[in-house]
């Protein structure tokens, strides 16, 4: 007797007892397969060879199962073979769904991670879907793209069917809007194309899994998985808080997401189910197109019949959901990448059918809204893309998933786009053709009155549209040029001005001019205010770039309340979006630079609370996230800073205390990260304020391999010239004199290709002094002359820099010193001379900063005493004061334009 078979062929009552088995058989109970043989003689050789096969698919990813009991000839598996299939460990199950069961497993023979889809049994006898089972594995098999989950093996093993392909380690883009609009505060949550829940959801597998039949369109709630994912989800939920930051992102996974999918086209796959469950993303925010299981292949033909619907409805283009007798286009998986970057950038599907069929009307005879009634700071110009990758007409699409990709990189690249919005006569045209039902009598009225009405709104819209379009155009045109104009400023500031700074308080005129209009345009920005978060950040770090600039300048009272400004708009934003980490790390780097001023400015502890609020939110950075450089970086530069700022006040007990575990961060760095000598240069520094021998020498070690390197880079020739200067006052004088010599000699080579750069002038004239006075000690008087006047031909220039103290001071100094050393050699005259320099000096500091006050009284002494008993009485020892000053006790240097304050370039 013939069979009727169904038209996917496999028997109905077949199926039916088969899918009875497998029930029994995964809620734990025995089966007699005798019984159904009794029962079914005509299936009995299908019933016991089927057997194995559903034991095998019941326990695979079980850790330990009890054999159901049959007594069937063939042998029944053993325990040692549960989770065991062919060359494949099963380690647990991802997820499961129409399509397939997808496990994380690993490759016996080659001891790597896969992702492992298996076909159900039920799913195997039916031809059809056996056939899509093979056809997902050959067509993804055919592409080699870095955006498309690979496919390493097929196999069958006891009548199961699977195959292995590449393992991604994050989530899907619907886990992604899920997680954002339960962020957002949205009440409901589309659960229609969730597919079957992962059951591990901190990783998902390579393919998604939800049936291939359309869902159901209602929204139900949904439950949400207590662990969420957040590993790839945070790549973009922390740029949900800056919404231009969060549409580039999605713009930038729309192009790797199109140009895939030509790679697929260009091969004759088309993908025909593009929707968020198919598309992952990675840990380190790549994303993956999966489910290949309803591809088309030109290459096969018969799979899909003329009218079939497959594919999800809800991003399922009109002509998919039609069933039209169409040939396959890749323009179908246009649309559907078109409704995905929609939701993603709305939270919210085109369409929200009550039901199957109402929402089947929508997608075939309704618009989608307009992006930017649901959220009005979506672009325009990405609203314009995703519409007309929207388009109901095929031929109204892009004609290629390249020309998508195209659009979209041209939007990141602010050039202008090949989408235009639809015209008034387009939009007719679509309205007509969405309503093609109605009777001719009917039309033939409604476009005569159509026409009417329209022959007056489109002469009243030209008039409307041009006047908005011009004051449109004016606006964006306004917003455009202010946005390049500030940019310009800070790439100018960021780049350029703070190097000038942090070696040169004295800057040429053109430096001087650029800060100051840069100034006033940050102290101009400074004063908008909003409760707009994005344009409180931006206020915030215009205050903190005017206190940089007036800190350098030298106006430390209003680079003060700037600062306070800063931090205090930066603390705001702090607590009212604590996980937002671009503010808490702005916030770290505004402490801190308070904290070098108000060390710049002799006020110690205040700089040390600071610095220390800055360091406990760079501590935390860095807790949260150990895996992140960056944050170790400013960590350490954190350490260093406060180690400084012990230095400086006199606690050199405790300086090593924050100096050495920035040496141990460094170094670190500096192996992970061999390409940013940078970071070599910062461990440099801070071996050389931890001032011992070995410190000092490691310091001068890494520089002189960067010097090497680099040798044209001015900051590493100087910070391996004051290297030397360190270790020379700790070494004995003999070998002192040459370490010091080879400083002197790159800080004179320095001033001669930069001789603007204050500092480098000041630390070859505070060398030459170190050296006189080391001359002085040797009793080499000569030398320690000729080393004293050249350090002050050098520095006077120095003097006639306003509001700065510390030249002058250290002038002063000099002058004192070179005079005792004339007066200890009968050189009175001249004595006298140095003498009085270094009272002018003295008495012009205390006028202006009272610290100063009472120093000019040694010198004062001095003179009177020179003057008044004559040569004759006047001898002096000729090592008196040798040693006020000298590299065993070196001065601090912390000039306005410090290298504590000076970010290294990224």
């Amino acid at each position: 007797m013939t069979m009727q078979t169904t038209a996917s062929g496999c028997e109905p009552l077949l199926a039916e007892i088969i899918e009875e088995l497998t029930n029994k058989l995964q809620a734990g109970n025995s089966v007699d397969i005798e019984l159904y043989v009794r029962k079914y003689p005509r299936y009995e050789d299908a019933l016991r060879g089927v057997m194995p096969a559903l034991n095998a698919l019941v326990n695979l990813g079980r850790s330990g199962s009890i054999s159901p009991s049959h007594h069937a000839a063939q042998e029944p598996i053993s325990i040692a073979e549960l989770g065991i299939l062919g060359d494949f460990r099963l380690i647990r199950e991802v997820g499961r769904g129409g399509m397939g069961i997808v496990y994380e497993a690993v490759q016996i023979s080659l001891n790597r991670r896969v992702a492992l889809k298996v076909l159900p049994f039920a799913a195997a006898l039916d031809n059809k879907q056996l056939q899509r089972f093979k056809n997902e594995a050959q067509a993804v098999a055919c592409l080699h793209h870095q955006n498309i989950v690979s496919v390493y093996g097929v196999g069958c093993e006891r009548a199961v069917h699977f195959y292995a392909m590449q393992f991604i380690d994050g989530s899907t883009l619907a886990d992604l809007v899920r997680e954002l609009r339960e962020q957002s505060g949205l009440e409901r949550v589309d659960c229609s194309d969730r597919g079957a829940a992962s059951r591990e959801p901190v990783s998902r597998a390579a393919a998604d899994v939800g049936a291939t039949a359309p869902p159901d369109p209602e929204r139900d709630e949904c439950p949400v998985p207590e662990t969420t994912i957040r590993s790839a989800a945070a790549l973009m939920t922390k740029l949900s808080n800056r919404e231009s930051a969060y549409f580039q992102r999605v713009t930038q996974l729309g192009v790797q997401a199109a140009e895939a999918l030509e790679h697929a086209h260009q091969f004759g796959v088309v993908h025909r189910d593009i929707k968020p469950a198919n598309l992952l993303l990675d840990m380190r925010g790549n994303l993956w197109i999966t489910d290949f299981g309803l591809a088309h292949c030109q290459s096969q033909v018969g799979l899909t019949m003329t009218g079939d619907v497959v594919g999800t409805l809800r991003y399922m283009s009109p002509e998919q959901a039609l069933g039209t007798c169409v040939p396959i286009d890749p323009r179908v998986d246009v649309y559907s990448l078109g409704g995905t970057l929609y939701e993603l950038l709305t939270l919210q599907a085109p369409f929200n059918g009550r039901d199957r069929r109402d929402l089947l009307r929508q997608i075939c005879f309704e618009e989608p809204r307009p992006l930017r009634r649901l959220n009005p700071d979506i672009p325009g110009e990405l609203e314009t893309i995703v519409l007309k990758a929207l388009e109901k007409n095929p031929a109204d699409r892009y004609a290629s998933a390249q020309e998508l990709a195209d659009d979209l990189r041209r939007f990141l690249e602010d050039k202008p786009i090949r989408a235009r919005k639809p015209s008034l006569p387009n939009r007719v045209k679509k309205l007509a053709r969405r309503h093609q039902g109605v009777t001719v009598t009917g039309g033939i009225a409604a476009g005569l009155v159509l026409l009417l009405v329209l022959l007056f709104l489109v002469y009243r819209n030209r008039l409307v549209a041009g006047q908005r379009d011009e004051a449109d155009k004016l606006r964006r045109l306004a917003e455009e040029r202010s946005k390049e104009a500030r940019q310009a400023v800070d790439v100018m500031y960021t780049q350029f001005a703070r190097k000038w700074l942090a070696q040169q308080p004295q800057m040429q005129s053109v430096q001087r001019e650029f800060l100051e209009k840069a100034l006033a345009f940050y102290e101009k920005l400074a004063t908008e205010s909003s409760t707009d978060p994005a344009v409180r950040f931006e206020t915030a770090q215009a205050y903190f770039r005017v206190a940089e600039i007036q800190h350098n300048l030298g106006e430390s009272e209003r680079a003060e309340r700037a600062y306070n400004q800063a931090t205090l708009l930066l603390e705001g934003l702090v607590h009212d979006f604590s996980d937002t980490l671009e503010y808490r790390r702005e916030l770290a780097e505004a402490f801190d630079g308070l904290g070098i001023l108000l060390g710049d400015t002799g006020r110690f502890p205040e700089a040390e609370k600071a610095q220390r609020r800055a360091l406990a939110l760079q501590q935390k950075l860095a807790d949260e996230f150990p895996a992140n450089s960056t944050y170790r970086r400013e960590l350490a530069r954190g350490l260093y800073h406060l180690g400084c700022t012990m230095a400086f006040s006199g606690r050199f007990t405790e300086v090593s205390k924050f100096l050495a575990p920035a040496v141990t961060i460094q170094r670190k760095l500096a192996i992970e990260l061999p390409s940013v000598p940078d970071i070599r240069a910062e461990l440099a520094d801070s071996l050389n304020r931890l001032g011992d021998q070995k410190s000092l020498r490691e310091a001068a070690a890494i520089l002189e391999r960067l010097v090497a390197d680099s040798p044209l880079n001015p900051v590493y020739r100087n910070a391996l010239a004051e290297s030397y200067f360190f270790l020379a006052g700790i070494l004995p004088d003999l070998e002192a004199e040459a370490v010091l010599r080879h400083a002197i000699t790159i800080q004179e080579n320095l001033l001669a290709d930069f001789p603007s750069t204050t500092n480098h002038r000041f630390d070859l004239a505070r060398s030459q002094f170190t050296l006189g006075r080391m001359m002085q000690r040797a009793r080499r008087f000569d030398a320690a002359l000729e080393a004293y006047r050249l350090g002050l031909a050098v520095g006077e220039p120095l003097a006639a820099i306003p509001k700065v103290d510390y030249f002058r001071s250290r002038l002063a100094q000099a002058h004192y010193e070179l005079g005792e050393l004339l007066a200890a050699s009968d050189q009175f005259f001249e004595a006298a001379k140095e003498y009085r320099h270094a009272i002018a000096l003295y008495e012009s500091l205390a006028a202006e900063y009272p610290k100063y006050r009472g120093q000019s009284a040694m010198p004062q002494q001095r003179l009177a005493a020179l003057l008044g008993n004559g040569s004759a009485t006047h001898k002096m020892s000729r090592t008196d004061g040798a040693d006020a000053l000298s590299p065993k006790n070196p001065a601090p240097r912390i000039p306005p334009g410090n290298a504590l304050r000076a970010k290294p370039p990224p």
